[in-house]
């Protein structure tokens, strides 16, 4: 993975950079994190639900922050919890999914809230 610290200019100079190269880029809190297609949150959770949990990603629940978290999100099918707005993307996905909510609170108080929703959804 390489981060670069970049504008939204940037951002879509290096997104259409890579488009025909196997390769995928995410914004983390004004960075961009360029890695190869085959990594990242979603393939890491899958492979463990896979081979250690011997469950699909349709039936875990995501939490996440930013745009690099969003497929992730997007991949738990069971809902997912955000605990803050921190991006326009990550503001369009959460209006786009019905499933997924968001924290009032912030930091680690939003971390906890999402969590007790999570154990009372178990």
């Amino acid at each position: 993975m390489i981060r670069i610290k970049t504008s939204d200019d940037d951002y879509t100079t290096i997104k259409n950079e890579i488009q025909d190269k196997p390769l995928k880029s995410v914004t983390n809190f004004g960075y961009v994190d360029v890695l190869p297609l085959k990594s990242g949150k979603r393939n890491a959770a899958k492979y463990l639900c896979e081979t250690l949990f011997k469950c699909s990603l349709n039936d875990c629940i995501g939490i996440g922050d930013d745009d690099n978290d969003i497929e992730l999100l997007d991949s738990t099918k069971r809902g997912a919890f955000v605990t803050g707005l921190t991006s326009k993307s990550m503001e369009k996905f959460v209006s786009e999914h019905s499933n997924v909510r968001v924290s009032d609170k912030y930091g680690v108080y939003a971390a906890e809230d999402v969590l007790e929703d999570i154990l009372l959804m178990l």
